[in-house]
C-alpha cells in the first residue's frame, strides 16, 4: 500500500508457509489432497491506501468486502494467473497498521470477473497483530482454507487446544478423527470403528494425534445414528 510499503521481498515468509502447510495436509489427510500455490516473490502495489477493516458482528462474516476483495483480485491479476483459484492467501508487509486483526481478514465466495474468466475464490490475509503477537500466519491460511473444503471446526468450543479446526492457533496442530473421518482422509491404519453394540474386551495402543507416527490414533466408538465417541 502507499501507507505502508514492503521492504525486501515476501519471498521466505512464502516459502515457510507453503512449506510448513504443505507438511501439514500430507500427513493429516494421507496424502489425498495437495493445494497447488502459484506464487509472486515481490510485493504487490494495491489500488488504493490500506483501508481499516472493522470486526464483523458475530455470525457475519464482512471483513474483506466484496469491494476490497475485487480491487486485490484486479490488481493481483497482472501479475499472477489466477485462473481456477480456490483461496487468495494474502501477506501485508509488516509496516501495515490500519489493517489490526487478523480475524478480519478473510471473505467466502463472491463471482469476481478476471482476465481469464471468472472465479469465485475465498481471501485470507494476515493483520498487523501477527507480527506484534510472532504468530505462524501458515496456521490461519490452513486453517480458514479448511473450512472451505468443508470442515465446520470450532468444536468443542472450550478447551481450544485440541487441534488446529478448533483454533488456529491451538498448541495443537492436529486434525482430529472426526474430521480425518468426514473428509474422507481416514484409514483403518489410523482410525478404529466399532459399534457400541459389537464392543468387547480389547487391548488397543493409541499414538498421539499430534505426532506423525503410524498407528491407530482415534477410537469411534457409534452410539447411535446420529452420536459418535471418539477417544483419543
Amino acid at each position: 500500500f502507499i501507507d505502508a510499503v514492503g521492504t525486501g521481498t515476501p519471498k521466505a515468509a512464502l516459502d515457510e508457509i507453503i512449506k510448513n502447510s504443505t507438511e501439514w495436509l500430507k500427513w493429516y489427510s494421507n496424502d489425498k489432497l495437495k493445494w497447488n500455490f502459484v506464487t509472486h516473490d515481490n510485493w504487490i502495489r494495491a489500488p488504493k491506501e490500506s483501508q481499516e477493516l472493522k470486526s464483523a458482528e458475530v455470525g457475519a462474516d464482512a471483513q474483506i468486502t466484496d469491494s476490497i476483495k475485487s480491487e486485490y483480485v484486479s490488481v493481483i491479476d497482472k501479475y499472477v494467473d489466477l485462473k481456477g483459484a480456490a483461496a487468495v492467501w494474502v501477506i501485508y508487509p509488516e509496516s501495515i497498521s490500519k489493517i489490526y486483526a487478523e480475524s478480519q481478514n478473510r471473505s467466502y465466495w463472491n463471482p469476481i470477473t478476471i482476465k481469464n474468466g471468472s472465479i469465485s475464490p475465498a481471501m485470507f490475509a494476515i493483520g498487523k497483530e501477527t507480527y506484534l503477537a510472532h504468530r505462524t500466519p501458515w496456521l490461519y491460511f490452513a486453517h480458514e482454507t479448511m473450512h472451505g473444503q468443508g470442515l465446520m471446526g470450532h468444536a468443542p468450543q472450550w478447551p481450544y487446544i485440541f487441534g488446529i479446526m478448533n483454533n488456529e492457533y491451538s498448541p495443537s496442530h492436529n486434525l482430529n478423527g472426526w474430521e480425518s473421518l468426514v473428509m474422507g482422509w481416514g484409514t483403518s491404519k489410523n482410525l478404529y470403528c466399532v459399534d457400541s453394540k459389537n464392543v468387547s474386551n480389547l487391548n488397543l495402543t493409541l499414538v498421539p494425534i499430534e505426532r506423525e507416527q503410524e498407528g491407530v490414533s482415534t477410537v469411534l466408538v457409534k452410539l447411535s445414528n446420529t452420536k459418535v465417541l471418539a477417544i483419543e
